[in-house]
């Protein structure tokens, strides 16, 4: 390499190392950010806060039907994996699975109506409205994947994850 290439580079190194420094320098100088301002909430923002923080849905009964749940969920495919299939065990793993889904949509189901009853008109339209919205997108999307997913070509073993089969497209 010239020693006139190696002083550029050396050069420009340099000057990389000057601006992080420099900025450093002036963030510490600069102190830390003055507080936003706090604007006042409206009723249904709290409404809003209170289903992002799940404290309506998340009680401790909640909780616990939920782990049961996923537990029940987590046999059964253990059940399935085993060798040779045990058919009256699977059928008693999965009616169990059944119903314990079963008490916890009735529990979500009876949380909800118990929320709905604590709103206005217009909070429980903007609120219902907006959680219909995102199951309708949630399953839009399910619904793509599983079409973009049947109108590959090809043996279904070889079909490559969508997301690795974007070089080909």
């Amino acid at each position: 390499m010239s020693k006139k290439l190696t002083n550029i580079l050396l050069l420009v190194s340099l000057a990389f190392n000057l601006a992080v420094v420099a900025a450093f320098i002036y963030m510490t100088l600069r102190g830390p950010r003055p507080p936003r301002p706090r604007r006042e909430r409206s009723r249904m923002e709290a409404f809003h806060r209170r289903d992002r923080d799940g404290m309506w849905a998340d009680s401790d009964s909640i909780r616990a039907l939920r782990t049961t749940f996923r537990q029940t969920k987590e046999e059964f495919m253990q059940e399935l994996a085993k060798e040779p299939i045990n058919e009256a065990t699977l059928n008693t793993v999965l009616e169990r699975s059944l119903a314990e889904q079963s008490v916890l949509e009735r529990q979500l189901g009876q949380r909800l109506i118990e929320r709905r009853k604590e709103m206005s008109p217009e909070e429980a339209k903007e609120f219902f409205n907006r959680r219909a919205e995102r199951i309708r997108r949630f399953s839009e999307r399910i619904n793509r994947i599983h079409r973009d997913f049947r109108d590959d070509d090809g043996p279904r073993e070889d079909r490559p994850h969508r997301r690795y089969r974007r070089e080909g497209e």
